[in-house]
């Protein structure tokens, strides 16, 4: 397994014992995880500034994908639900792009078992941000 690029400001480290792990911050346990250790006081941080997390299952260590884990799944479908309620505006591109990719296949993507009433939302939202890039492309 290819193991992901170090963020800024992780050193590379043998696995952390138990007790310590039960002190370490969210961002430390991602660094352990995927075989980094934070610097004491510092958190990864990319040169643009916040934290950069590579998008895994942390059940399989492997990225993350659609169709996989169905509650991943939902919680896309409600985010791009949520966004869609003001047409997208507010919607990052970083997100918007990652968006994009999770659904790239519809029905993998949508494979949960969802309400009628729920897909059909997803549906309009999926169509949306869709009719969305393309307008933006055309510009």
């Amino acid at each position: 397994m290819r193991r992901a690029p170090a963020p800024a400001g992780c050193v590379l480290s043998e696995p952390a014992d138990r007790s310590r792990r039960l002190r370490q911050s969210p961002v430390e346990i991602y660094c352990d995880f995927v075989g980094l250790s934070g610097r004491r006081g510092q958190n990864p941080r990319p040169a643009g500034g916040g934290v950069r997390l590579v998008n895994l299952n942390l059940d399989t260590g492997r990225p993350a994908r659609a169709g996989e884990y169905s509650p991943a799944d939902q919680a896309y479908a409600e985010l791009l639900r949520r966004h869609a309620q003001d047409h997208f505006t507010r919607m990052p591109e970083a997100l918007f792009d990652d968006m994009l990719d999770h659904f790239r296949d519809r029905n993998t993507a949508l494979a949960f078992d969802e309400y009628a009433r729920e897909r059909e939302k997803t549906l309009s939202a999926l169509n949306e941000l869709e009719s969305a890039t393309q307008r933006g492309s055309q510009r």
